[in-house]
């Protein structure tokens, strides 16, 4: 059997420079006027802003076009690096809000995509400079909360009960976890960075140097690590080696496969080669940005000075490899989750037109951020393609 793949051909040097190439398409979100912590879903189409200062969570369900007010939410106005945390698809949001910005900060949870909350049984932490830095597993169910100046709280059942984990009560600023929850990466301001490799039980510091850390990531499958501080590094073997650079800026960002990276703060630099090299995209990004799954999508705050934080959307066309195996007796097809809607389609003979949809709908495969589809194994050829909506 033939099978056709769709692959995205990366020009890649063994440089550790900024190259200018492989550029985002950008537009503002509306309204620009937000100002906030900005945290964004896998497939890139959920989007939050929990405000620096007072306010409730604006929440966009469509990439930044159109945003609504989470009215039924409490206010944000928390400091700490990551104060929202979504699932793969969005539907599940966790949130650090108070009642006001100088009021305990408490973690609530949504459920549907930011409509109704609930307050979830964390301590509530004084004000506005001790926050939670949150992330969760794609599919939602291991939460992480790190106190900005406190301990680290890991939950295995969407929250509903709680553990202190065994790790130092410091200055949490940033935490990212994996797809599937098991490895995890946190940063302490003015010391080191740490890993977990069982669901945030217990932590054990990496072999980086302290200093004063900003932000951190990891992909999918826990073994491409991001952390940035006064430098930034990135690791492809979950924390044995690190590549590093002199970029020194507010978030760093990967996507699900650690192929592209994002770093933000004075500039938006983006890297599609497991960050060898890199391109300036964006000037005056302030507070930092978030990445899709597939790297195709980025939104970041740009810094405006005198005249505050407005937010941008870049965007490049995903490519998505088409991915086949045998799987008992069917065919087992798999792509990246992507940040634009795609469809299968299937043919017999490539010199024809007819294209037909498959009728299986895809199922997304949380421990790996795959969209997954088992076809009956033909006798003839087929040949597979998948078509952007």
């Amino acid at each position: 059997m033939r099978t056709k793949f769709l692959d995205l051909i990366l020009a890649t040097a063994l440089l550790a420079v900024v190259v200018s190439a492989f550029s985002y398409t950008w537009t503002p979100m509306s309204p620009t006027s937000l100002s906030g912590v900005i945290s964004m879903s896998a497939d890139g189409r959920i989007v939050c802003v929990c405000p620096s200062t007072s306010g409730q969570l604006r929440i966009s369900r469509d990439s930044g076009q159109t945003w609504y007010i989470a009215t039924n939410a409490p206010v944000g106005g928390s400091l700490s690096g990551n104060p929202v945390a979504l699932s793969a698809n969005g539907s599940q949001i966790i949130a650090c809000l108070s009642s006001n910005t100088f009021n305990p900060h408490w973690i609530f949870l949504s459920t549907d995509f930011g409509t109704n909350w609930t307050k979830l049984n964390l301590p509530g932490l004084p004000n506005v400079f001790s926050g939670y830095c949150l992330a969760c597993s794609a599919d939602g169910s291991n939460l992480i909360a790190a106190e900005n100046l406190g301990p680290i709280h890991f939950s295995t059942n969407s929250g509903a009960d709680w553990s202190t984990a065994t790790a130092p009560s410091t200055n949490w600023v940033s935490i990212a976890s994996s797809a599937d929850g098991h490895r995890m990466v946190a940063a302490v301001r003015d010391e080191r960075v740490y890993f977990s490799t069982n669901f945030g039980s217990t932590w054990t510091p990496s072999n980086l140097s302290t200093q004063k850390w900003a932000s951190v990531c990891i992909s999918s499958d826990g073994n491409s690590v991001g952390a940035i501080g006064t430098s930034s590094y990135i690791s492809r073997d979950a924390g044995s080696h690190w590549l590093t650079n002199k970029f020194s800026n507010a978030a760093i960002a990967c996507s699900a496969n650690g192929t592209t990276w994002m770093i933000a703060g004075a500039q938006v630099y983006t890297s599609s080669d497991g960050g060898v090299t890199w391109t300036t995209n964006f000037s005056n990004a302030g507070w930092g940005g978030a990445m899709s799954a597939d790297g195709c999508e980025i939104v970041v705050n740009q810094n405006l000075g005198s005249g505050g934080l407005t937010n941008w959307v870049g965007h490049i066309t995903p490519a998505p490899q088409l991915k086949i195996q045998p799987s008992d007796t069917n065919i087992a097809l798999s792509w990246l989750l992507p940040s634009t809607n795609f469809v299968l389609q299937q043919n017999t003979d490539l010199t024809t037109t007819n294209w037909v949809t498959v009728s299986n709908s895809p199922i997304l495969n949380f421990t790996n951020l795959q969209y997954e589809v088992a076809v009956p194994n033909l006798t003839s050829n087929s040949f597979f393609r998948l078509l952007a909506q």
